[in-house]
C-alpha cells in the first residue's frame, strides 16, 4: 500500500512537471512570436503584426503586452469598440501598463463616454512616467473631456498645466486663449493671444487667425489688418 502511494506520487510529480514545462514552452513560444509582432509593428506592417499578436494570445492567454498590442493597433485604426476589450484585459493582467489607461482613455472619449475616460487619464498623469509631451497629450484629452462635460474650470486648469510645462509652446497658449474666451474670460482671452501672436515665426494663416479672435474681442491687430489691405490693393 505504501509501494502504491509512493509509485502515485511519483506519477503526479512527473505529470505536474510535465505541464509546467509545457506551459513554460508556451509562455516562452507567445513571447517569440510576440516579439514578431512588435518587428512587424515597428515596420507598420499593422496587418502581419495584428496576426503575430493574435497568435501570441492564443499561446499565452495572459500575454498583457500582446494584449496591449492588438488593443493599440485597432485604436489606431480608429476601431475604438474593438479596442476596449483588448485594453481592458491588458490593464486586467498588468496594472502597471501605462499606455493602455491612455489608448482606452482616448476610445473612451471618442465613444463618447467622457466621465469613464476621466480616471484613464488621470491615472497616466499622476504616475507621471511618460516623457513631458507624453503628459502633455494626457492632460489635451482630459481637458477635452472635461469641457465637453462643461466642468470648464478643471479644463482650464488642465489647459493651464500644458503652459507651465512647455511655456513657449504657441498651441498651449491658443487653445488655453479659446477656453477663457468661450467661458467669457476676454482679458485672459486676450493674454494668451497676445503672447501667441507676437512669437517669431508664427505661420501667417495662424496670425490671422488669431487677428480674428482678437478682433472679435475689441483688439486690432495693426500690422495684421495693413497687410490685408495691402494684399487686397495689389489684386485690384
Amino acid at each position: 500500500m505504501i509501494f502504491r502511494y509512493r509509485h502515485t506520487r511519483v506519477l503526479v510529480g512527473l505529470l505536474l512537471a510535465g505541464l509546467f514545462a509545457s506551459c513554460s514552452g508556451t509562455v516562452e513560444e507567445s513571447e517569440k512570436v510576440y516579439s514578431l509582432g512588435n518587428e512587424a509593428f515597428a515596420s507598420l506592417d499593422f496587418k502581419r503584426a495584428l496576426l503575430y499578436f493574435d497568435e501570441a494570445i492564443r499561446l499565452n492567454p495572459d500575454n498583457a503586452e500582446a494584449y496591449l498590442k492588438r488593443g493599440q493597433i485597432r485604436w489606431q485604426s480608429n476601431q475604438y469598440e474593438k479596442s476596449l476589450p483588448d485594453l481592458d484585459r491588458a490593464i486586467e493582467l498588468d496594472s502597471t501598463l501605462t499606455w493602455a489607461y491612455f489608448f482606452r482613455g482616448v476610445g473612451l472619449i471618442n465613444l463618447d463616454q467622457l466621465e469613464a475616460a476621466l480616471p484613464d487619464f488621470t491615472r497616466v498623469i499622476d504616475r507621471n512616467e511618460f516623457e513631458s509631451e507624453d503628459i502633455v497629450r494626457a492632460l489635451t484629452w482630459r481637458s477635452i473631456a472635461l469641457f465637453k462635460l462643461e466642468r470648464y474650470d478643471e479644463s482650464i486648469a488642465d489647459l493651464s498645466a500644458r503652459v507651465e510645462r512647455e511655456p513657449l509652446k504657441v498651441i498651449h497658449r491658443i487653445d488655453r486663449g479659446g477656453a477663457y474666451q468661450s467661458v467669457g474670460e476676454s482679458e485672459k482671452a486676450i493674454a494668451d493671444y497676445r503672447f501667441a501672436i507676437e512669437t517669431e515665426g508664427l505661420d501667417e494663416d495662424l496670425r490671422k487667425i488669431l487677428a480674428t479672435r482678437l478682433l472679435s474681442l475689441g483688439i486690432e491687430v495693426p500690422d495684421v489688418a495693413q497687410n490685408d489691405s495691402t494684399t487686397a490693393a495689389a489684386n485690384d
